[in-house]
């Protein structure tokens, strides 16, 4: 299993979200395959929880992915109770 799948996985085990996006965009940076993941989640579990605190929960969660060759994570953290326009679009990198 790749690591977008296991991150797809941890994320829906850990937090049942009504939307949920995991994208790899390695591609963009040099230094690897599956080093930069983008996550959009819309869960119960991130109401009425600061930026901070949403930002925190997922590190945590993806604590082991992060130990492991996960260089980045660009996070869209969403409580049910915000309006999300959606998933916004990756940073676009010069080749670090």
């Amino acid at each position: 299993m790749d690591r977008k799948m296991r991150i797809e996985n941890t994320l829906e085990q850990s937090y049942s979200p009504v939307e949920l996006v995991v994208n790899d965009f390695s591609h963009q940076h040099a230094g690897g395959s599956e080093s930069h993941i983008e996550v959009y989640i819309v869960a119960e579990a991130f109401n009425d929880l600061s930026i901070v605190k949403k930002h925190r929960m997922i590190y945590s969660t993806l604590q082991t992915e992060l130990k492991s060759g996960l260089h980045a994570l660009k996070l869209q953290v969403f409580g049910t109770d915000e309006k999300s326009e959606g998933m916004s679009e990756a940073p676009r990198c010069k080749g670090g």
